[in-house]
């Protein structure tokens, strides 16, 4: 996989700058890449540009074709906090799409971005309809979430680890979190 979008035709994307770039679309046919981007639309961000801010409802899944994205939390106290960093390849905007609320976070063009964007609902159409390339990507993104939330619960046992060692309550910890991390 290139870390960045092989382009052809002058720069437009097609089926094998995404199956080249995107790990979940490797398997899909050109008809079924088609299909996405028929549905979706590339986009182009410059430096610092907005994708998408904090508090915006979800509309849609973002493929990171080229470039680097920055994930931008608005904490209480005013400050912002870089919360992820991705790279070509990546999924972002999905939690808030799948959980039907707005936007947790706000994203940044880090450099010259490009992007496919592709509405949710088209997506879940085409899931509920039975079409393949979306149930494809669907495990895709569960898996993305499942790795995610395994990393997170790892980083957040060994602080709490960390912050205890030797006391009750961190074996208490240690044992809660193996359990639920299975």
């Amino acid at each position: 996989m290139s870390k960045d979008a092989n382009r052809d035709d002058g720069g437009k994307v097609t089926p094998a700058t995404l199956r080249a770039t995107v790990a979940a679309f490797e398997t899909l046919s050109d008809a079924d890449l088609n299909v996405l981007l028929d549905h979706g639309e590339v986009r182009h961000f410059e430096s610092s540009a907005a994708i998408f801010h904090e508090g915006m409802p979800a509309r849609a899944f973002y493929f990171l074709l080229s470039g680097t994205v920055q994930i931008r939390r608005q904490l209480t106290n005013g400050a912002t906090m870089d919360v992820a960093t991705f790279g070509p390849g990546s999924i972002f905007g999905e939690v808030a799409l799948l959980a039907g609320t707005e936007r947790t976070a706000s994203s940044y063009a880090e450099g010259k971005v490009t992007v496919l964007r592709v509405p949710g609902e088209k997506l879940w159409v085409d899931y509920r309809d039975g079409k393949s390339y979306a149930q494809i990507i669907m495990l895709a993104v569960a898996k993305l979430l499942a790795s995610r939330l395994e990393a997170m619960n790892r980083r957040m046992s060994d602080t709490l680890v960390q912050q205890h060692a030797g006391s009750e309550l961190a074996a208490f910890r240690r044992k809660m979190f193996q359990d639920w991390t299975i």
